[in-house]
């Protein structure tokens, strides 16, 4: 693997750090710091706010000044932050950390994708856009494993594993060199641009189902799957013959969802050969609705698993095609826009999810929130399988 790649590879398994190593520990933080279950959902939006804030901004610095020159102070400010995160005994002061935290990723997942785009196109742009989903599988694999295994030792030393991207930082500082496609255009003229792309349908289509797709992953599942888990079951939990923390079973229920993202997004080129933007997509929200459907019509483990899977399923297909979308739909010199765009979509989505999934817990309990989020995946099957992409 070239220094470039393993870079770019380094920037997308972390960027699932700053979620999906804190969602099994989300319980846990909530007793420890004696906050309410709705309150719980504010560490997920406190950094996702973060994020949309400046995601704004992220497509311009990064088509014109360079995505190295942003992506390096942006790998140190995650780091120190989620390390502060851990050292803080202030509700308070742990959401102005995560917000923090928040605006140092809000580069990151675009990034990574901005500079295979730079690197790759056409048919190998799709099947790259694959692999990198696959990668940042091993992040949702890995991160989800290690804070449920550390939030049995401490609320604290899940926050703290951010502190690797500062190695990260280092790496792509001294290694990371590639030619870079920025825009020749000025500021005025690249907005001007960028706001005129945004009257095409197709735009907006897209993003409408990045918002749907995020709603549901950010506001029901990994907001409130592990909080799902610990009122269905006991503390300790017979699996498959093994007597394990629940803690470390809510980890692999969402270990299990990444490993299934991963090998459908390492798939991804061959799938989208031979079905395409439409039935890919539309199947992916199919899925997000069955899998959610599912999820809270049981409490039995084995179907709560498989739920999970099921759910990886469907955003392994979506995730990674709905970046490979808006590149598609990006005008020359405007990718990392475009992608910023993705990024902010989603962010916003995962940030007004938890909210609005937190009214529903607090109306009509737990349950309520994976059959809303099943319902709220429907239109989107429809939007997908009839979208006009290649028009």
């Amino acid at each position: 693997m070239n220094k470039n790649l393993l870079g770019i590879y380094l920037v997308t398994s972390l960027s699932m750090a700053g979620v999906f190593t804190i969602s099994p520990a989300l319980p846990a933080i909530g007793l420890a710091l004696e906050i309410s279950k709705a309150e719980i959902s504010y560490l997920i939006t406190a950094f996702t706010l973060g994020t949309v804030l400046v995601a704004p901004f992220v497509g311009l610095i990064a088509d014109k000044v360079g995505r190295k020159k942003l992506l390096v102070p942006s790998l140190y400010l995650f780091g120190i932050a989620g390390f502060c995160c851990g050292l803080t005994d202030s509700f308070g002061w742990l959401l102005f950390w995560r917000f923090l935290q928040g605006v140092g990723s809000s580069a990151l997942g675009t990034l990574s994708s901005t500079m295979i785009t730079d690197i790759y196109s056409g048919p190998d742009r799709v099947r790259y856009f694959g692999y990198n989903m696959s990668v940042n599988s091993i992040g949702m694999v890995v991160f989800p494993l290690l804070g449920g295994a550390l939030v049995v030792f401490s609320w604290r030393y899940p926050f703290m594993v951010s502190v690797i991207a500062i190695p990260i930082a280092v790496y792509n500082q001294i290694f990371l060199r590639y030619t870079e496609h920025l825009t020749e255009l000025n500021t005025r003229q690249y907005m001007q641009n960028f706001l005129r792309s945004l009257t095409d349908r197709r735009v907006m289509l897209a993003a409408y189902l990045n918002f749907t797709c995020f709603i549901m992953m950010g506001g029901a599942f990994l907001t409130f799957y592990a909080l799902f888990i610990t009122e269905n079951f006991s503390a300790e939990i017979i699996f498959a013959g093994v007597h394990l923390p629940r803690e470390l079973v809510i980890g692999f229920a969402m270990s299990l969802f990444s490993v299934m993202v991963g090998l459908v997004a390492f798939r991804l080129g061959a799938i989208h050969a031979r079905f395409g933007f439409n039935r890919v997509l539309a199947f992916a929200f199919l899925s997000y609705s069955g899998a959610f459907f599912l999820f809270q019509s049981t409490s039995h483990l084995f179907y709560v698993l498989l739920a999970c899977a099921w759910l990886g399923l469907g955003h392994g297909l979506a995730a990674p095609s709905l970046m490979a979308l808006h590149t598609r739909l990006a005008p020359a010199g405007m990718t990392a826009s475009y992608l910023t765009l993705n990024s902010l979509v989603f962010r916003l989505g995962q940030t007004v999810g938890p909210m609005l999934m937190a009214m529903v817990l607090n109306g009509y309990g737990l349950n309520a929130v994976f059959m809303v989020a099943a319902l709220i995946a429907l239109p989107a099957v429809v939007v997908a399988w009839s979208a006009g992409w290649a028009k």
